[in-house]
């Protein structure tokens, strides 16, 4: 049973892994750094500007234009919204204001009676955006420092054999 266990995770990581690769979302700091350069808006953009990105990325991938955010159809979570075009244009309005202005100064705030689709609205602009995020032109970076363990006999993650060949720990199998 002990063996089943380890080729299911070695399996994990070998899948991991591979979509580390094929998706680019694992990169050496300067290799980083090298594509900031090359594409500052992309990489530094704030978040209102990343937001407002997403509408027209809808837009852009949707004929309807203007609120298609919002009428996406996410089938392992929630409904589409329909109506309510008139909350959808201001919400999508005020976050364009924010972006102009470089400020983020005030509070968006929903009110109605039960019911009026407030809930969905939110809902389903956090599963676009998050849908959004998974693009190749919207994804979101972190950073973290990875520290060699070589000196301690110790792996990295479920990796068994400590290697550094590419001269950044961050690449360690």
């Amino acid at each position: 049973m002990g063996n089943t266990h380890g080729n299911v995770l070695e399996q994990i990581r070998n899948s991991c892994k591979k979509s580390f690769a094929d998706e680019q979302r694992l990169f050496v700091f300067e290799d980083f750094i090298e594509q900031v350069g090359h594409e500052p808006k992309r990489y530094l953009r704030k978040a209102t500007d990343w937001i407002c990105d997403a509408f027209r990325y809808y837009d852009k991938i949707n004929a309807n234009g203007g609120t298609s955010l919002f009428k996406e159809h996410y089938a392992d979570r929630f409904q589409p919204v329909y109506g309510q075009v008139d909350v959808q244009k201001k919400i999508r309005q005020n976050l364009e204001a924010f972006s102009k202005t470089g400020k983020s100064d005030k509070v968006l705030v929903l009110h109605g009676p039960n019911g009026s689709a407030k809930t969905t609205l939110c809902r389903n602009l956090f599963a676009a955006l998050e849908k959004y995020s998974k693009t190749n032109e919207a994804a979101l970076y972190t950073f973290s420092w990875v520290f060699p363990l070589l000196k301690m006999n110790k792996s990295m993650g479920l990796a068994s054999a400590v290697a550094n060949q590419s001269g950044s720990y961050a690449l360690w199998p």
